[in-house]
């Protein structure tokens, strides 16, 4: 027998990989599987918390595919060298679609988006000199953008912040990355290297895009977005209605533990019927936890003709309160569901639709709040010290006994994206064959 430990998304698909030919325990946390993907509960159904939908990053400089056991959880981004793996997994369950590039909205229009959509467009909104487009050219070469996979890179060391500086330009950094951040709840900025710079949701452009863009107005790059999303449903229910079938099946007995503590691994190898412990979900940790930041959500429904942006937009401005947002699934009568963005702490008990910054995006006579969730974990931003210690105890506990194994959230938090874990249990299961 084996037993999987976990209520994340790796510990959904190894279960369901497990369980087609052998007999599955399943000790799981209460409430619903998936983490962030588990959605939240409205009378629509369950919905996505905040943007949440597949990346499967099919940008022209991405590698085909590589065989399964050239995936390396401990190499940051290896994921994007099996995605059609992780399509393939989710296309058995539901037809996916593409959906349509992110936008954003800078000085009052709404453009093509520069945070996560690989377009360049926004340049033309400012006047570089020069001597700043001379000064990107003289980048030194250790820390070329390109080199941020590479262990020990030199750009592990430079403050993602200056390093945009250099890039981009104050302006750029004062006026779109600097406020962006700020709404994410990341407010010590030097404490994120330029590694890091996807914890954050922030881009970092090679220097000859920008300079490209500046002298000879080239804004596509080449590299667009590709995000889809389930046909008919939200992500979050297609990882419910997925659990739900795994959980149904003969093989499986579900056991439902509130925490995941070494001491209940502990009692899991002792069974001298356990031949396997896979732990998906991050164990109890004594230290205080990592930094969080912290959002807030407000779903409301509107008029689809008064929608002025196609799927998702992005507001980096401070003179915008919201940071995104995103059109979640279209409901009868010629409505859409959104979601609203905002900095934790920004939404009040008692909030009038015209103070939340929508009006001229959506009209805000005829919205209609659905739900409201304030103060819930956004990022997990840097805490070196933190991550050292949770590692030496993860390593300890597996040390200990052989019949244990990490994966998902278990391994590293920096490698524990919704590919990450999809391949990481059809890894597992390779290795165990």
């Amino acid at each position: 027998m084996k037993v999987v430990v976990g209520s994340s998304l790796a510990s959904l698909v190894l279960v369901d990989q497990l369980s087609k030919t052998e007999e599955v325990h399943w000790v799981k946390r209460q409430g619903r599987v998936g983490g962030v993907f588990g959605g939240i509960d409205t009378e629509y159904g369950i919905l996505d918390i905040g943007m949440t939908n597949f990346e499967f990053g099919e940008l022209s400089s991405r590698p085909v595919d590589l065989p399964l056991e050239n995936y390396n959880n401990e190499a940051i981004n290896s994921c994007r060298n099996h995605l059609n793996l992780v399509r393939s997994y989710f296309e058995q369950y539901s037809a996916l679609s593409q959906l349509p590039e992110p936008q954003m909205i800078y000085a009052g229009d709404v453009i093509a988006d520069f945070l996560y959509g690989h377009r360049l467009d926004v340049i033309k909104y400012f006047k570089f000199e020069q001597g700043f487009v001379d000064q990107i050219g003289l980048l030194p070469s250790d820390l070329h953008p390109s080199l941020k996979y590479e262990t020990g890179s030199a750009l592990e060391k430079v403050s993602y912040l200056e390093f945009c500086k250099l890039i981009y330009g104050t302006k750029i950094v004062s006026s779109i990355i600097q406020p962006w951040i700020s709404k994410l709840g990341a407010h010590n900025f030097d404490d994120i290297s330029s590694v890091e710079h996807r914890i954050i949701w922030s881009p970092l452009y090679y220097p000859e895009s920008i300079v490209e863009g500046i002298r000879d107005g080239i804004v596509d790059i080449g590299l667009l977005a590709s995000f889809a999303e389930p046909v008919e449903t939200t992500l979050a229910s297609l990882v419910s209605s997925v659990a739900d079938e795994v959980s149904s099946r003969s093989a499986v007995t579900v056991v439902s533990e509130g925490t995941i503590s070494p001491e209940l691994i502990g009692q899991l190898v002792s069974d001298e019927s356990v031949t396997k412990v896979f732990v998906g979900d991050r164990i109890q940790f004594t230290n205080d936890q990592p930094l969080q930041s912290k959002i807030d959500l407000l779903y409301f429904k509107a008029e689809e003709s008064k929608i002025d942006f196609e799927y998702v937009v992005n507001a980096p401005g401070f003179e915008i309160p919201w940071y995104r947002l995103t059109r979640h699934m279209s409901l009868p009568c010629g409505e859409v569901m959104l979601c609203g963005e905002y900095p934790g702490n920004s939404i009040n008990e008692e909030f009038a639709a015209t103070n939340l910054g929508i009006d001229k995006y959506v009209s805000v006579e005829q919205i209609i709040p659905v739900k409201k969730i304030c103060n819930i974990n956004a990022l997990n931003l840097p805490d070196l010290k933190w991550d050292r210690n949770y590692r030496m105890a993860a390593d300890k506990i597996v040390r200990s006994s052989k019949k244990i194994s990490l994966m998902g959230p278990g391994l590293s938090r920096w490698r524990n994206t919704l590919s990450d874990q999809v391949i990481q249990a059809h890894q597992v299961m390779k290795e165990g064959q």
